[in-house]
C-alpha cells in the first residue's frame, strides 16, 4: 500500500510538475544554485559559500487551473525522508485587489515525509490570483523548519 501511495504520488508530482505552477527546491551537494535543482538534497553546504535554501524541506510546488469560474489548486511538499516525519501545509488562495488578499485557506496535515493534495474554490474573473504555501516540518513534535513561498497564477478574464 505504501508502494502504491508513493508511486502515486510521484506520478501526480510529475503531471503537477509539467503542466503549471512553479516549484521551489532545495540544492544538490556540489553544485552552485543558478535555479531549481531537479534532483533535491538537504542540508548541504554548496560552492563558494552558498548554502541551499532550506535544511529540513526539499521541495514546495502549487498548480492551479481555472475552468468556468472555478479554482483547482494541487499542492504538494516534500521534507527530509530521513528526518521529517510530519509535513503540515498551509495552503492561501490570494486575489489581487489593490493588493493581495487571502480569499480562502486550507490546512492539512501528513503524519509523513510527503504531502500531496487537490482543493477547489470558485473565483471570478477579472483578477489576478496566486498561491501562497507555508509548509512545517517536524520530527517527533518538534518543528524543524517553516518555509513560505508563493506561485503565481496571473490574470483570469
Amino acid at each position: 500500500m505504501k508502494k502504491l501511495k508513493k508511486a502515486s504520488l510521484t506520478a501526480l508530482t510529475l503531471m503537477l510538475l509539467a503542466s503549471s505552477g512553479t516549484t521551489a527546491y532545495a540544492a544538490m551537494p556540489g553544485a552552485a544554485i543558478t535555479g531549481p535543482t531537479p534532483l533535491p538534497y538537504s542540508n548541504v553546504r554548496v560552492a563558494n559559500g552558498v548554502t541551499p535554501r532550506w535544511d529540513h524541506l526539499v521541495m514546495m510546488s502549487a498548480g492551479m487551473e481555472i475552468d468556468n469560474n472555478k479554482a483547482l489548486i494541487t499542492v504538494c511538499c516534500e521534507g527530509d525522508y530521513e528526518r521529517v516525519d510530519k509535513m503540515v501545509v498551509k495552503c492561501e488562495l490570494q486575489q489581487y485587489d489593490g493588493g493581495w488578499k487571502t480569499i480562502k485557506s486550507w490546512q492539512e496535515t501528513e503524519n509523513d515525509w510527503t504531502i500531496l493534495f487537490e482543493k477547489t474554490y470558485g473565483v471570478y474573473k477579472n483578477y489576478s490570483y496566486q498561491i501562497k504555501l507555508t509548509a512545517k516540518a517536524y520530527k517527533n513534535g518538534s518543528l524543524l523548519e517553516s518555509a513560505t513561498e508563493y506561485f503565481p497564477y496571473g490574470y483570469y478574464n
